[in-house]
């Protein structure tokens, strides 16, 4: 998801140089600036997601994936060149002891009421296998070491253009049936940009694990409620109306 964030900033600051649309924004009710609130595992809110997930990798056209893969490898790539990239070490999982399947759902819990980590990208490694492969509906890559060396990459963009940025934990529940942990979610911010554009995302997200790796993540797939597009077109949309 931050991947895809970010590559949606840069597009949105670029879109500065021709001025926003007429279109309105989608409303919706706004937390604490950079806080995520949350139900306890397994617990429903009240609050409903208003529509079953519409946006997934395979769905999303191939013009809008590698417009958005362009803009995330120029970020990378720059990052790089400048010094900014920073050199991560992937812990091994090897020696660890596996994580029960309670465990596995409290810690992604506190991935996002804890550490708002589809803002900030910040997560407990240790959930995840060290080949594990993260999918959203714009971008699909292998590998925890890419993730986090993305995070560093990335995490400036999104300090300088979403200082409020905030989630929502609708649920999360787990499934030991099928070993995964589905979480439904929703993340939304206002960009630093003239015409004040605000981001405002519907989701879930499927924690797929396996016992004889530990009981880690090893496929971390994400779906929008809105198409990429329509995600690309809140950037280009003033704040401030209904």
């Amino acid at each position: 998801m931050l991947r895809s964030t970010c590559a949606l900033l840069l597009l949105g600051a670029a879109s500065a140089l021709s001025g926003p649309t007429r279109a309105g924004t989608l409303s919706g009710r706004c937390a604490a600036p950079g806080m995520c609130s949350g139900p306890m595992p397994g617990k429903q809110r009240d609050t409903v997601l208003p529509n079953e997930a519409v946006s997934d990798y395979d769905s999303t056209s191939t013009f809008v994936r590698s417009l958005i893969f362009s803009l995330t490898a120029a970020v990378n790539g720059i990052a790089g060149a400048v010094g900014y990239e920073e050199t991560l070490a992937t812990p091994s999982t090897a020696d660890m002891a596996p994580i029960s399947p309670s465990s596995l759902l409290m810690g992604l819990r506190d991935d996002y009421v804890e550490r708002n980590y589809l803002w900030t990208g910040d997560i407990d490694s240790s959930l995840y296998a060290p080949d594990c492969v993260f999918t959203d509906p714009t971008l699909s890559f292998k590998g925890l070491d890419t993730f986090q060396r993305n995070v560093a990459n990335l995490r400036p963009i999104l300090n300088q253009f979403v200082p409020d940025g905030a989630c929502e934990l609708f649920s999360i529940e787990l499934d030991e049936d099928t070993c995964e942990v589905c979480a439904k979610w929703r993340m939304f911010g206002t960009l630093r940009l003239p015409w004040r554009p605000r981001l405002d995302l519907t989701g879930r997200t499927n924690f797929k694990y396996a016992s004889q790796r530990g009981g880690r993540v090893i496929n971390y797939r994400e779906q929008w409620d809105i198409s990429a597009a329509d995600a690309l077109l809140q950037l280009v949309r003033p704040g401030g109306t209904n």
